[in-house]
């Protein structure tokens, strides 16, 4: 009888098993989300950064006016907006806005 080597899953066909649901690119929101890659075709979870919007700049003249602390904003991520990266190979996918839209920048 003759063994078979034993069969070690790729890193990728592994996450693609872990995650049964892609979500999709014009619904993300705040956090992390499965999602099915359109530029490296992996199922991954994106890699979230913030960056300054027009929110954080409305709370900035907020702060300014009422507080003369307007650089407050600037440092407190719950004013930015987020942008989602493809987990596997970087891309960005999508930027999610503080006002509730999301710009899909890959299709």
């Amino acid at each position: 009888m003759q063994q078979q080597p034993p069969v070690t899953p790729s890193p990728n066909s592994k996450l693609s098993q872990q995650f049964h649901t892609a979500t999709a690119l014009g619904i993300l929101g705040e956090g992390s989300a499965p999602v099915d890659c359109p530029v490296c075709r992996q199922r991954n979870m994106t890699q979230v950064t913030t960056e300054i919007g027009n929110t954080t700049h409305a709370w900035a003249a907020g702060f300014c006016i009422f507080l003369c602390l307007g650089c407050i904003p600037y440092l407190i991520t719950a004013t930015m907006n987020v942008r989602h990266n493809c987990g596997s190979c970087g891309a960005l996918l999508a930027t999610w806005h503080r006002s509730g839209r999301v710009v899909v920048h890959a299709h």
